[in-house]
């Protein structure tokens, strides 16, 4: 064809590029340029989604490409971990099998309601060759693998796609965010997941929760009595990296209750203080709406339980929140 310019060629032959396209290109080598040729899909490596499905009640996870297809050799995808720009150049994913409390998602607190998982590129040295594997965690904030657990009941355990662990030092980095459901012990810890959208699954980096539901179990210390009930009308938690946000509200019917502590659950029981006030203020006492003594505290038991301090004198309605570091 007669000598043209780009945009000549452009107007004569628009084309639409495809990622196994091959393109011309001069690598500048100093004195004596090297000439070669190169897959766009090298250009278009660094999209990726994650793929969150449920198969026989087994949650999935999966990094791919942003069109669906799987990382390779020949199409890998990029992350920077740590201080150094890695390639994941083949498929990952974890699958985690119903029947387990895994990260005490299946708790009797967090049980049948949706949790957000948080999604790692990790880049792992325990294998022969070092590679990227895939994680995911209940927190948002891990660096490296030592700061998760390798216990898989506990709220901080890391899941990782490789057969083999991430060593302690092994560095990390925060990709994206999945919504998921683990069912009570007494259903078989069975996995589901919500119909996705851009609030529940997120495709880049992100360092807190929605504002999630769990289910506090509510008891009482002192006097003789319980009350007639203690209904929950607002109970909400939310992580923002290391800070943990936590609001409840609760109408009680005292009848002839007499408790002088109530206790509720909690949706986190890590903490960097074993004891630590929060805010309470109802109104359940005889001379009306006031503050009371509240605070958190890890129990034997092995849970973090909220301790509202009042004697019930009448019915009314219990406020309560906390914002504490969680380690």
């Amino acid at each position: 064809m007669a000598d043209s310019n780009l945009p000549d060629l452009y107007t004569a032959n628009p084309v639409s590029i495809d990622p196994g396209d091959i393109s011309y290109v001069v690598e500048n080598t100093g004195a004596t340029p090297a000439h070669g040729a190169f897959k766009l899909s090298q250009l278009m490596s660094n999209r990726y989604k994650i793929s969150v499905t449920v198969a026989a009640n087994d949650l999935v996870v999966a990094l791919k490409h942003e069109d669906g297809t799987d990382p390779s050799a020949d199409r890998p995808l990029y992350f920077k971990i740590g201080d150094s720009l890695r390639a994941c150049t083949a498929a990952l994913s974890k699958t985690l099998a119903d029947g387990t409390n895994w990260f005490n998602s299946g708790s009797t607190t967090l049980g049948t309601k949706e949790v957000d998982y948080f999604i790692y590129a990790i880049w792992n040295t325990t294998p022969a060759t070092d590679i990227v594997d895939l994680g995911f965690a209940r927190v948002p904030y891990f660096s490296v693998y030592s700061e998760a657990s390798a216990t898989t009941t506990n709220e901080k355990y890391l899941a990782y796609a490789n057969a083999s662990a991430p060593t302690a030092t092994d560095d990390m980095v925060n990709i994206g965010r999945f919504a998921a459901t683990l069912s009570l012990t007494g259903t078989g810890h069975l996995w589901t997941v919500p119909t996705y959208t851009s609030a529940n699954l997120i495709q880049r980096p992100i360092f807190e929760t929605r504002q999630l539901q769990f289910a506090p179990t509510i008891a009482y210390t002192g006097g003789t009595t319980d009350p007639t009930s203690n209904v929950l009308n607002v109970n909400f938690y939310q992580f923002s990296a290391k800070l943990l946000t936590m609001v409840i509200q609760s109408t009680l019917t005292i009848g002839t209750g007499n408790r002088t502590i109530t206790t509720y659950t909690m949706p986190w029981n890590t903490f960097n203080q074993t004891l630590m006030g929060g805010t309470g203020v109802d109104n359940i006492t005889a001379s009306g709406t006031k503050n009371a003594v509240a605070s958190y505290q890890f129990t034997t038991g092995g849970e973090t339980k909220f301790y509202l301090h009042e004697t019930m004198a009448a019915t009314g309605v219990i406020y309560i929140s906390l914002v504490s570091p969680v380690t």
